[in-house]
């Protein structure tokens, strides 16, 4: 049996080789015990493993931030204030769905060009990142990556499940019978897209500069499964929108 291992360029692979020391699973899934340890092969497979340790090295992780706020409540504002701070040696200001040149005067920012899908943006994240920590100190300063906004980036991410959804049989059926029935998208259409979602919060996370994102909220309360206000959670929260 073969595990897949994620590799840097976000593919997978078949591997093998951990099996010579695992246990062996059982029929319902479950272990019968572990085997003997893996030892060197002399056809030159992948040598026993040799434990190393190490000290931890004092720091700081880098700030990832998500500003939220309604519709004009002034949080791509904030950020271009931030920007004007002079604390940072260069800022980054990727747009999604917002205009990006109306706090030019407030700050001095380079804008990222894309074309708006998903490939391009993923793109433009992965070039900023591999040029922020090539060098993530200028000058004694760190910099800045502004992603603006954040709600319109979920929604391209929506919509994706949601076309997911509708090419399943069962959808297609329904909709042939109804052009407005309802389609579920379902967890494994959801799963798709957070992985999506994850791979690009990874590499904003794992960034050595302070990364900021914006995003639509308001104030929300929670309901149960019919549809009614749950009187034992919280009264309010930020609902992302």
């Amino acid at each position: 049996m073969a595990t897949t291992t994620q590799v840097p360029n976000g593919k997978a692979v078949a591997d093998e080789s951990w099996l010579s020391g695992a246990p062996e699973p059982d029929d319902d899934g479950g272990s019968s015990g572990p085997r003997r340890a893996a030892r060197p092969s002399s056809g030159g497979g992948r040598a026993a493993y040799r434990l190393q340790t190490r000290k931890p090295r004092q720091g700081q992780a880098w700030p990832f931030i998500l500003v939220t706020g309604g519709e004009f409540s002034g949080k791509s504002h904030a950020c271009a204030t931030l920007a004007a701070t002079g604390k940072f040696s260069r800022t980054w200001w990727v747009p999604f769905g917002e205009d990006p040149d109306q706090y030019a005067s407030l700050a001095d920012y380079d804008i990222v060009q894309h074309d708006g899908t998903l490939y391009e943006f993923a793109a433009a994240i992965d070039a900023i990142a591999a040029e922020v920590n090539a060098q993530p100190v200028v000058d004694g300063l760190p910099q800045l990556v502004v992603i603006d906004s954040g709600t319109p980036l979920w929604d391209l991410f929506q919509q994706i499940a949601e076309r997911r959804a509708c090419k399943s049989d069962e959808a297609v059926a329904a909709l042939m019978r109804n052009p407005h029935a309802q389609v579920s998208i379902g967890p494994l259409n959801w799963a798709h897209v957070n992985r999506l979602w994850q791979r690009i919060t990874r590499t904003l996370k794992s960034m050595q500069a302070v990364v900021i994102m914006t995003a639509r909220g308001k104030e929300g309360i929670a309901v149960n499964g019919r549809g009614n206000i749950d009187n034992n959670a919280p009264k309010s929260g930020v609902v992302l929108t």
